[in-house]
């Protein structure tokens, strides 16, 4: 099936739509403090949980709380290893050099590419997998969360200096 949708997010938020034919597909809401987040899928939800800080895991449950996938994040070369219980394993990486397109693939054919702006994008995909749709914007944002992140602890010693 390839498909061509849409997501939207507040340009200060951190939650996404993602839309097919103008209407809502999938859901994914973030919590403010954490790198944690709840997926709204058509047929059912996902939690994403997050631990560590230098080496960190993503968990990902399905809504009986079973473990259904783990994403693992080398984070200074901007790239996850997404291993689901059902064997597949998934790669993410962004795709050019400004960090506004990404992808998820594996090698059974599975393809989902993500291109954005600042607030809205599209995502061009073979597979109707909600999981990982939500599971290529959740690390867009964790990665987008770890820039953030880098440029406070760069910019506060500045500033208080």
């Amino acid at each position: 099936m390839d498909a061509i949708l849409t997501w939207t997010k507040g340009f200060f938020e951190s939650n996404y739509q993602i839309f097919s034919n103008g209407q809502i597909k999938n859901s994914l809401l973030f919590n403010t403090w954490k790198n944690e987040a709840q997926g709204i899928g058509t047929s059912q939800s996902y939690y994403f949980r997050t631990s560590g800080f230098l080496n960190p895991t993503t968990q990902i449950f399905n809504q009986q709380q079973e473990l259904i996938g783990t994403i693992n994040y080398n984070s200074w070369q901007t790239k996850a290893t997404i291993n689901m219980s059902s064997g597949e394993q998934f790669m993410w990486n962004f795709t050019n050099g400004w960090y506004s397109k990404w992808a998820v693939g594996s090698f059974q054919g599975k393809q989902i590419l993500f291109d954005s702006n600042s607030s809205s994008g599209v995502i061009s995909t073979n597979t109707d997998d909600e999981v990982l749709l939500l599971i290529g914007l959740f690390i867009r944002e964790f990665h987008s969360r770890l820039f953030i992140f880098l440029i406070l602890i760069i910019l506060i010693p500045i500033i208080l200096h």
